[in-house]
């Protein structure tokens, strides 16, 4: 018998910026570890070499209405034409890139990153197959729900697959709880919740230079919505106290290019700066060395959205200090991994470090009691075992 294929389908994976290409290869790994065969289907021209023998295959041509030119931005008709063009393009790549000969009714794909037009797509693409090679068609539901509600492509896409009868096919997940409920109101289906997905290699250090102050670290780009501003100004309040930090400050946005500033002039002792992009060894070793990790992100953005460092903290065995009614906080309140702080407020953040010093033997220990568990629930094979489990169950 042969073996079923994963089709991991990112339109978006281009280059090594980002998420996309470490979580497709530990999905395409976890596939590999349960006996299947995965195939990562990438944007044409891809800029990157693969990761642990993953298989590329260069798919999608480029969104155009995802990133218009600056000459289309200000005009509605424009935005509009390139979202009809960009809905055609993407239909015509998954016919010419997917044909029934290539596929087995036993087959899984995994479409990631959609906007609603990628998820007319699919449907209209999964209704015009025949039965016996019509796969499993699993849609992972990202953020912005709303952008999903009464999108006609979408009801005639369903329309079409429930009339070739292929409406057990479908599969609607997400990896966050408080995003399922809105899916599901707008999308007239239920709406699975499987773990996010974080990569493999992630070390866990157990023991800490005895004596040494405790370091608060914050990694990626710094941005409005990711706290940057709060986290800058409680750094600036705290200089003088026993404490370390590690901010990495590469390109900042507009609204943090100040406080980068002011700490570049600052030049305080106790405070490193990373003014560079950080390889995956890079920012595995810079999540190794840190203490506590700092996500006080903004719940306009991040409220109901799963976070890719946050569950890598978790796995380190890491504490976390993020933002009270965010998706992070229920784990965190659950789990009792680290602190909560309210959103935006820089002078209740510099008070929950200095809290987490005193605290943090006690939570740290509770932080690496869980790692182990953290790192088998956020796998790859976890979420392709759960995913294929679904597929079956559903697809009968």
């Amino acid at each position: 018998m042969s073996k079923r294929t994963l089709w991991l389908a990112d339109h978006e994976l281009v280059d090594r910026i980002g998420h996309h290409l470490f979580y497709n290869c530990s999905l395409a790994s976890g596939a590999r570890a349960e006996g299947m065969n995965a195939i990562v289907l990438c944007q044409k021209n891809y800029l990157f070499e693969p990761l642990d023998g993953t298989e590329m295959e260069a798919f999608f041509r480029r969104d155009w209405r995802a990133r218009p030119p600056a000459w289309a931005v200000r005009s509605r008709r424009l935005l509009d034409l390139l979202e009809k063009l960009s809905r055609r393009r993407f239909f015509s790549d998954l016919g010419r890139g997917l044909p029934p000969a290539r596929l087995t009714a036993g087959d899984v794909i995994f479409a990631q990153m959609l906007a609603p037009r990628h998820l007319a797509g699919w449907l209209h693409w999964l209704g015009g197959l025949p039965p016996d090679r019509a796969p499993a068609l699993t849609v992972h539901l990202g953020y912005d729900p709303y952008r999903f509600a009464d999108d006609a492509g979408i009801k005639a896409g369903f329309q079409r697959v429930e009339k070739a009868g292929l409406g057990s096919k479908v599969h609607l997940i997400s990896d966050s709880e408080p995003l399922a409920a809105p899916y599901e109101n707008f999308l007239h289906r239920k709406v699975k919740v499987l773990p996010h997905v974080v990569p493999p290699g992630i070390a866990v250090r157990k023991n800490r230079t005895a004596g040494s102050p405790v370091s608060f670290c914050y990694l990626g780009n710094p941005r409005r919505e990711k706290g940057f501003v709060e986290i800058a100004a409680a750094v600036q309040q705290l200089s003088g106290a026993g404490m370390r930090f590690v901010l990495q400050v590469v390109s900042p946005d507009a609204a943090c290019a100040e406080s980068v500033a002011r700490l570049k002039s600052a030049a305080w002792p106790n405070v490193e700066l990373i003014e560079g992009l950080l390889t995956r060894d890079d920012y595995l070793a810079r999540l190794e060395g840190a203490d506590v990790m700092v996500v006080p992100y903004h719940l306009d953005k991040h409220g109901d959205r799963t976070s890719g460092i946050f569950c890598e903290a978790l796995v380190a065995g890491k504490p976390v200090i993020t933002t009270e009614n965010s998706w992070m906080s229920l784990e965190t309140a659950a789990s009792g991994v680290g602190w909560l702080v309210p959103e935006r407020n820089a002078a209740a953040l510099a008070a929950v470090i200095t809290r987490a010093v005193r605290e943090y033997p006690v939570v740290v220990q509770k932080s690496l009691s869980l790692a182990a568990q953290y790192e088998q629930e956020f796998s790859g094979q976890n979420f392709v075992r759960n995913l294929v489990r679904i597929a079956d169950d559903e697809s009968r």
